[in-house]
């Protein structure tokens, strides 16, 4: 029996690795501070794919795609989930006097807060107001390059804003800034538990068994002496 529950800690363990493994990234996040994104000591032109950032969103343009899921049964469609992409400024403190872009995508129920704060921005760009207001979003995002597709929509946006194809190329960076929710992943959780039960058993069952091997051994040594 201590030899099964053993073998079970081990099969925990395995899975323990394959859940772990599968969300390496929330993993790595837990465990490290955020840059700031418009910090002075984070240049985006280094910007790269796997950082992992904390913005606080107070300038946005349009959103210039969205991404429904949905599943069909074959007459109806039925939406699960919604997802915004808006294509967010950021200042280099290497080289103040331009405005990059990359984007940032939002979940359906951020969608109003990004919305208003892009009307705050167009009221800025348009002089109607003197700054970009007191509107901000706040969340931790972790960078990933952008897929072909979306970013030719992004390019398009700016194109039809009437940027030419030389300054896009230079200023609208291709990644999307994706929000992480370290609140809320099964595959962490589930890992991290299966990794205590597994290595509990483990150790426990061997320690169990080294000891009953140790009593057979001395029980035989007992015997040979009579």
């Amino acid at each position: 029996m201590k030899s099964v529950l053993r073998g079970i800690g081990i099969f925990m363990l395995v899975l323990s690795v394959v859940f772990l493994g599968i969300s390496f990234d929330n993993v790595a996040v837990r465990v490290k501070k955020p840059a700031d994104l418009y910090a002075d000591d984070y240049s985006v032109e280094e910007m790269s794919s796997g950082d992992y950032l904390h913005v606080d969103v107070y300038a946005l343009l349009d959103c210039y795609a969205v991404d429904d899921w949905y599943t069909d049964d074959g007459n109806t469609k039925t939406y699960t989930d919604h997802n915004f992409f808006y294509p967010l400024p950021v200042f280099d403190v290497n080289d103040p006097e331009n405005t990059y872009y990359v984007s940032i995508k939002a979940h359906e129920e951020q969608k109003s807060k990004f919305e208003s704060i892009a009307d705050d921005t167009y009221d800025f760009l348009m002089g109607a107001e003197s700054d970009f207001g007191e509107n901000v979003f706040s969340g931790d995002y972790r960078v990933m390059a952008m897929e072909d597709e979306l970013y030719k929509y992004m390019k398009e946006y700016f194109m039809e804003l009437g940027d030419d194809e030389e300054t896009i190329e230079k200023y609208v960076l291709p990644y999307n800034l994706i929000p992480v929710n370290k609140d809320n992943d099964i595959g962490v959780v589930i890992g991290v538990v299966l990794l205590s039960l597994g290595a509990f058993l483990v150790i426990t069952m061997s320690i169990l068994i080294k000891r009953e091997e140790k009593r057979v051994c001395g029980s035989s040594s007992g015997l040979d002496k009579m």
